[in-house]
This record gives C-alpha cells, structure tokens and sequence, in this order.
C-alpha cells in the first residue's frame, strides 16, 4: 500500500473517531489472515468477532463484515482501509517493555576524570553560548530576532537537548547554578508562551523536526523534577494533539520524515507515562498518532538493503535525505523505537543488519562511519560529523535498552572512549564540524576531499562549517553518564553495570531495597573497576562483560574467591546484604584490527591508540570568552609505517605505558594517563592530498630511514592524528 494511501485511511479514521470497544466501525483491515478464515462470529456480532480474537494467542487483529456475520483473525497487524461493511480492531495495543529502563538524570552521579571531564563542559564553550552567540542568546525561541539559517529553528532545543540531562549531573558543582539558571530561563519561557490554539512550541515559522528535540529536553527535565510533570504534561498534551491535525493536513517530509524515530521516543515516553497514571484512553490517542507518524516517516528498514543505500563515497546525483550522515546516526535505531508497538522481531534482524551494513561500507577505526556530509566511504581520512558522533550514541544507548545486546553496548563504549572527545579540545571549548581518523591538519582545505562539506569542516572552532555541532555535541557525555546503570525489566531485584568509569549511583529496588554503588577506577585507562557496594538486603549485580576482554577476566565478591568472566556476555552476580567490596577485573590486551588496504588499528581495551603528531596552533578568529577558532598544523613527520608482528599483537611490538591521572584534562596528550610506544619508518609514497592524507597505501611496504621510536596516544587525546596505519615488510 502506498504511504499516501495510508494516510488517507488514517486521517479517516481519526476525523470520524475511533470507537472505543468493538473496534473501528466503518474500516476493514484486508490482507494477513490466519489460516481457515473466515469463521462465523460467536456470537454474530462485531463484539463476537473482537471476543475470538482476544481468545487467540495468534491473533493481533481482526475484522467483522456485517453482511455475512464472518470473523477474519489476522497477524500481524494490517492497515487501515474505510469500508461501510467491516469493523475491525487490534488486540490490546501494549508498548513491549524495553529490556533496561535507564534512570532518572541525576541518579547515576560521575566520579574521578569523569566528573572533571562534566565540570569541563558546564564551564566550556556550551555553558557560555546564551552569553555571546546570538542563535542561543538572541535567539527567536526567547523573544530575540535571531534565526537559524534555512529556516530550521534548530539550535536551541539541541542546546536544550544535550545540556538539560548535564544540569542534573553538575548541580552539586559550582558551575551548577549558571546552568540551571540557563536551562530553567529557555524552558519556562518557551512553555509560557505555547501557542494555546495550536499547541506550537515556539514561532510558527518552522517545521516539526526541531521539536522533537524540544520534547526530549522536556521529558529529560520532567524525570529529573517529577514535581514538574503536573505543569509540563498538559502543555505536551496540548502539543501532541495540534501536531496530529498538522500531520493530518501537512504529512511529515524533509528532515522531520527522515528523523520520526526521534518523534516516537517522546510518543512513547507519553504512553508509558499514562500507562503508569491508568489513563487508557490518552494511551490510544497516543497509539494512533504513532501509526501515522510512522506510516509518514521515511522507510529506513528497507533502505539499507536497497540499490539506493551507496557502497561507497556517496557524490554526483547520490546525495539525499537518506544518506546524510546525522539521518544515518539516528536512524539506526529507528526499527528498534518501533519494536515497542510492534512486537515483531523482523526489527531486531533489521537493527543488526545495519550496523553491519554500515561498518562494512562506511566503518571507520573509531568505531563511527564516515558521512562528509553524506556517507563517504571507508577511506579513514574522510571526515565524520560531530552531530553524528553523539546521534549514533544516542541510538545505541536506546537499542540496547530495548533489545539488552552486549555488542550494542561495546559499540556505544568505543565510539564515546574515541570519537567523541576526538571531535573537541581539551577544554570543550572548540569543536571540529568533522573529524578524521587520519587527521594531519586542521586547516582551511580548498579544494578538501569532503563529499559535500566545506573548506573549513576540520578547525577547531565556535561553529565550523555549519552551526548544529556547536549545539549537540553537549549530549553526549551526559546522556551516557546518566545510562551508565541501568534497570533489567525482568528482575525487581537486580541493577546492572552497562557503561564503565568512575561514577556512582543510590537508588531503591523495586522491593524496598536502598542500594548505594560507588565505581573507583580509571576505566578506559585501567582494567580494574572496584565496587563499594551498601545494600539492605541481597540483590543481583549484572556486569557487561566485554568482547574485547580476554578468558582471564574475573569479578571478585569481599573475600570469597574470584569467579570467571566470559567475554561479550552478561553477568549475574548476587550479593549479599551489607556492606561489600566487588573487584571487576577485564584484563585488556593490544589487539590488531585490518583496515583499508591491509592497514593495522590498534586497539586496547575499548580505546583506539594513534600516532602523536607534533603540532603548532594559530589563532584564527577569537570571539568571547575562550572561544576561538584554531588552525593547527603538524611540524613533525605524520607519514609511518609501523613494524609489527601481526601473529602476536602482545610480542613488545608495542609496549604499553601507565603514567596514571596527570589532571583533569584526560583527553589531550598532555595529561592522558596512558600512552603506547612503537617503531616505524617514514613512508614517502604516503602523501598529503587536497589537505589530507591520501589513501593508506597497500601493505606490507618498504619504509626509508632509520626505524624511529613513536608515541601513540588514545585517539581522543590527539587533535591531529594517524589512526590507520601501514605495516612494513619484516
């Protein structure tokens, strides 16, 4: 069926209204019958037929035709067609409970380098946008005369996004009260200024797809300040139904088709807040205005196994909505977001095949895929955006909620250790629009080997290239920091270790029991993760065990013996009522990845090591505050080959240093805790091209000169980098 059709039938629908019981009158469900229908309806009425199918474990639907009294059970669900013959209705619409419910923002609090790495950011560059950048201080969303470029009325609600879960983790700290202040100052004015007819947050300018950012910032304040939720609620009811006449008249297209998965978090938030209060009625509004934001949205299942998903660099006539790179971060979870409404695990196989789809044509050392500003293949010079950074966070964070995949969370661990701080300076002040895995510059390039991005895409600065980075890299360590513990929906008793570093969170299990967990560590920098556990009662500790770990990891109760790890599973751990000590040992190993043309990464743990390049800096353009934008040049050779032996990653090829915390600024060369040593040679038919490093060439090769002794630094500690590296001949 085509998506205007679907639309068709569902603004029917909703402007005849549905009817509660027994169904939709007036509207038949065709197609998807379970065998042997139809049967006569016992008793010969719509309620008969409704009555049947509920009796079916195989029956999601059904449908009633009048004239001849027959009962069509189906699975799964059909659309919606009108048909003055038929009644027909779903069977106890239900959102499937995720696998892990996070916790409020605020309950898991950071600790150690992570704390320091938070109080870095509420101090930085985003802290300080409401002071001096007119798109946050000026902004129309607060009465000012500043608008986004194109019209997108973007940069607030992303500010608002990442920096509303950060107020919850830095009240504690000195900078706490400027942030609440901004926070509390954007959202009370744009909730005091609602459009009472319509519902509309903010001007009536712009398109719907902003304001799925907005609603996330709310449901994220309204779970750190429950007592808000009687205020906001009514305001985001009033929203949602003006949204769903707008849809009805203006179907969802551009960035909002392509991005609805976002929408349907907040849709759901709504459901289980209702289902929670009782409130049933409100949950099928919320239902049916799912189905017509889905039945609007873009179809991303079938993309990514298409002829138009592109298998390499994506230029000329590729370029489109679908291939933007920030559409690919979020839409990675888009099947997993639907999975809640639809019970089916064809979602499951869809989020797992394109992640693999992704890392196979696009993948990049880091862990991200290349997209400059489209998807650009799997040459590591090519840029990544920022934006899709924390976007693809973001999207594992959720899929693992959903579906519990120890892999998913891997991933999420490896791209927030590499590419996030990879993207920003030490002290959060400046961001690159794109960052490369091989980063030999970061300068104006004209011509640049970007898709699509402009000269400027990777200086470090204020807003690069395109603004939308300045405002949404600041949810990415929060958002992780807040679902570093989370809550498994089959176990009351039990909370689980999903993200590691040094952090803490107390709480209360589902049965009475106050729990307080501390994490002291250096975690990515070290294996060794020490618990200090008070409980009331007993309950069950799970731990991700990562895959990159080796058989000798062992998680150690107080004084009993230590208990085996298996690699790339989870772990149930019970302890025991009082005060307890848990020692989680994940001995971390160099591993050797192949690349692009037989190339080497070389991870450790979950972090990614490359080559120190020295640098020189200069001040491009400084704005306020600390905020500058920077050209930074190499003023060392950047062009190795690396001698190794790629039968034992673990031989001394590469030896491993521990300097241990040097200050807060743990992502920069200067003060990162551990570092790699390693010997190589300059290969000279490796060169710089359009600004960049060219392709890796093909190993194993001949280098020239002497074997020299390198430093190899975590990827996110270095602005400038080599991260894909050739190996050369023994």
């Amino acid at each position: 069926m085509t998506r205007a059709l679907v639309l068709v039938c569902l603004i029917v629908t909703l402007l005849v209204g549905i009817v509660n019981g027994a169904g939709d009158d007036g509207f038949n469900r065709p197609g998807l019958d379970l065998p042997g229908m139809p049967i006569p309806a016992v008793p010969a009425s719509a309620e008969g037929c409704e009555q049947m199918c509920d009796n079916d474990p195989l029956c999601w639907a059904w449908t009633y035709t009048k004239s001849t009294n027959g009962c069509w059970k189906k699975s799964p669900v059909p659309p919606l067609y009108q048909d003055s013959d038929c009644v027909s209705g779903v069977k106890g619409r239900y959102l499937l409970e995720p696998t892990w419910y996070s916790f409020a923002p605020g309950t898991v609090r950071s600790g150690g380098w992570l704390s320091s790495q938070l109080e870095i950011q509420a101090t930085g560059l985003a802290a300080y946008l409401a002071d001096f950048w007119p798109d946050i201080q000026d902004s129309i969303w607060i009465g000012g005369k500043t608008q986004d470029p194109y019209n997108f009325d973007e940069r607030v609600p992303y500010w608002l996004n990442g920096q509303t879960s950060l107020m919850f983790l830095v009240n504690d700290t000195a900078a706490g009260p400027k942030i609440t202040r901004q926070i509390e100052r954007y959202l009370n004015y744009i909730l005091d200024h609602q459009n009472q007819n319509t519902g509309w947050f903010g001007a009536d300018c712009c398109e719907p797809w902003p304001r799925f950012l907005l609603l996330m910032a709310l449901t994220q304040y309204m779970e750190g300040k429950p007592e808000t939720q009687a205020k906001i609620i009514p305001q985001v009811e009033l929203f949602f139904k003006g949204l769903q006449k707008l849809l009805l008249r203006q179907p969802l297209n551009g960035w909002a088709q392509y991005r609805w998965q976002d929408l349907l978090v907040s849709v759901y938030w709504m459901i289980d807040y209702h289902t929670r209060h009782g409130d049933h009625s409100a949950q099928n509004f919320y239902f049916d205005l799912a189905e017509i934001i889905r039945s609007q949205g873009f179809d991303w299942a079938s993309f990514y196994t298409s002829p138009q998903f592109p298998r390499e660099a994506c230029r000329g006539a590729c370029p489109s909505y679908a291939t933007h790179g920030v559409n690919i971060g979020e839409s990675l979870k888009s099947e997993a977001v639907w999975h809640r409404q639809t019970h089916s695990m064809l979602d499951y196989y869809s989020t797992i095949q394109r992640l693999a789809i992704i890392d196979q044509y696009h993948g990049q050392p880091s862990g991200m895929f290349s997209c400059s500003e489209h998807l650009a293949g799997r040459n590591p010079s090519q840029g990544t955006e920022t934006c899709t950074v924390v976007e693809t966070m973001f999207s594992l964070e959720h899929i693992f909620e959903i579906f519990g995949n120890v892999s998913h969370a891997d991933l999420c661990e490896q791209i927030t250790y590499n590419a996030l701080p990879a993207a920003l300076t030490g002290d959060m002040w400046a961001h690159v629009y794109l960052q490369q895995n091989n980063q030999i510059n970061s300068q104006v390039n004209n011509p640049s080997i970007y898709v699509t991005d402009g000269p400027d895409s990777n200086i470090y600065g204020l807003a690069p290239n395109y603004g939308c980075c300045t405002v949404n890299f600041p949810q990415g360590w929060p958002k992780f920091v807040v679902r570093m513990y989370m809550r498994p929906q089959n176990d009351p008793n039990g909370i689980g270790a999903i993200f590691y570093g040094p952090n803490s969170i107390q709480t209360v299990l589902n049965n009475n029991n106050p729990i307080k967990i501390v994490a002291n560590t250096t975690y990515p920098f070290q294996d060794t993760i020490t618990y200090s556990v008070q409980s009331a009662r007993g309950f069950n500790f799970y731990l991700r065990i990562p895959a990159w770990t080796t058989s000798k990891a062992s998680v150690t109760v107080s004084n009993n013996k230590p208990e085996p790890l298996t690699p790339g599973t989870l772990a149930k751990v019970s302890i025991p009522a009082g005060s307890n000590t848990v020692v989680v040992h994940f001995p971390m190993e160099f591993r050797f990845v192949r690349g692009v043309n037989d190339s080497v990464i070389i991870h450790r743990g979950p972090l990614v090591y490359s080559l120190y390049i020295p640098s020189k800096w200069t001040q491009l353009q400084h704005y306020a505050f600390n905020s500058s934008d920077w050209q930074i040049r190499p003023t060392a050779p950047w062009n190795y080959g690396l001698k190794l032996n790629l039968n034992n990653a673990n031989d001394g090829s590469v030896v491993f240093h521990s300097r241990g915390l040097q200050g807060p600024k743990v992502w920069t060369e200067y003060e990162a805790p551990v570092y790699a040593t390693v010997k190589g040679r300059v290969v000279p038919q490796w060169v710089e091209r359009d600004g960049a490093a060219d392709w890796v060439p093909k190993s194993p090769l001949m280098g020239s000169g002497p074997l020299e002794n390198l430093i190899l630094y975590p990827m996110g500690a270095n602005r400038l980098r080599i991260t894909d590296f050739p190996v050369l001949m023994n």
